[in-house]
């Protein structure tokens, strides 16, 4: 039995490059495109041409969550840590580093939701 694969973004050159790659290797290719791309084949499938007989498409538009996304940019910062260490005392408990990985891995663990939120709409849809 040949394995599966489901490819968002398909009709861009990495994925394109990768259903080539899959579909020679035997995978059974699936690629998420958006409607208006069935619509409009000759034009917006274009890097699909030598694998387009042997992938399955599937109209969907993905959109993110608005609650699993932030900004990439904090353009104000409306707190002043020195007025709280003076007046309050207060002193951090935890340093950079931490504090990314903990950034780091809420982001991942949201993608992972995200992903899940993303394939239960596209099974049920």
């Amino acid at each position: 039995m040949a394995r599966t694969c489901l490819i968002t973004g398909i009709t861009g050159q990495d994925g394109s490059y990768l259903a080539a790659m899959l579909v020679a290797k035997g995978y059974q290719v699936h690629g998420i495109v958006r409607r208006v791309a069935l619509q409009d084949p000759e034009h917006r499938l274009t890097r699909l041409r030598a694998v387009r007989d042997r992938v399955t498409l599937h109209a969907a538009s993905p959109v993110p969550d608005k609650d699993l996304c932030r900004p990439a940019e904090v353009n104000i910062l409306q707190a002043d840590c020195a007025k709280a260490h003076d007046k309050l005392g207060w002193r951090h408990q935890t340093g950079f580093e931490s504090l990314v990985w903990e950034m780091v891995e809420a982001d991942c663990r949201a993608l992972r939701v995200a992903d899940r939120l993303c394939a239960l709409k596209l099974a049920t849809a």
